[in-house]
C-alpha cells in the first residue's frame, strides 16, 4: 500500500463523515509528514534486515570453518530471506542455520541423545528424500528439546550480530 492509500484508509477510519475534498486536504496536510516519516523508518528497517540476511556470517562449530560449504551459505541466505518475506523477523536464526551448526559440532564431539533427536528432526525437515532412503522416521521433539533448539537459534543470531557489529 502506498502512502496515499495509507492516508486515505486512515482518514476514512478516523473521520468517515468528512466526505468533502477540503476536509481530506486538511487532514493530509496535518497527517502526511507523520506517515511519511513512519514509512521511511519502515523502509530503512526492511533494508537493514535484507542486508543482514544477505551478509550475516554462517556460524559453525569452532574449528570447522573450513567445512562450511558454499552451498550451505547460499541456502542459509535463501532461508533468511524467506523468513523475512513471511514476516518472521525475530531474534532467532533459521532452522537451517541450526542444522548446520549441529552438523559441524557432530564432526568434533558426539551428540547427546537430545541433540541427536533435534538433528534428526531438522534433517528430516530439510533432507526428506535422504531421510526416506535412510529409513529415518519423523521425530517429534519434546518441549525441552524445542527450548534447546530455540536457545541455540537465539545464540547463533547473537553470534551473527556480534560479528557484524565488530566488522
Amino acid at each position: 500500500m502506498n502512502i496515499t492509500e495509507t492516508i486515505l484508509s486512515e482518514w476514512k477510519r478516523h473521520d468517515p463523515f468528512l466526505s468533502n475534498p477540503e476536509g481530506f486536504e486538511r487532514y493530509c496536510e496535518k497527517r502526511y509528514p507523520v506517515l511519511a516519516r513512519k514509512a521511511e523508518r519502515e523502509a530503512k528497517k526492511q533494508i537493514e534486515q535484507m542486508d543482514f540476511a544477505l551478509t550475516a556470517p554462517l556460524v559453525v562449530w569452532r574449528g570447522c570453518e573450513r567445512d562450511a560449504r558454499d552451498e550451505w551459505k547460499a541456502k542459509a541466505k535463501m532461508y533468511r530471506l524467506a523468513k523475512l518475506l513471511r514476516g518472521e523477523d525475530d531474534d532467532m536464526a533459521t532452522d537451517y542455520e541450526a542444522i548446520i551448526y549441529i552438523s559441524t559440532a557432530s564432526l568434533s564431539v558426539p551428540l547427546g541423545h537430545s541433540w541427536y533427536r533435534i538433528y534428526m528432526h531438522l534433517f528430516r525437515q530439510f533432507y526428506k528424500e535422504h531421510a526416506d532412503r535412510m529409513g529415518i522416521e519423523n521425530v517429534d521433539l519434546y518441549e525441552y528439546e524445542v527450548r534447546m533448539l530455540n536457545d541455540l537459534k537465539r545464540w547463533i543470531r547473537k553470534e551473527q550480530m556480534d560479528f557484524t557489529r565488530v566488522k
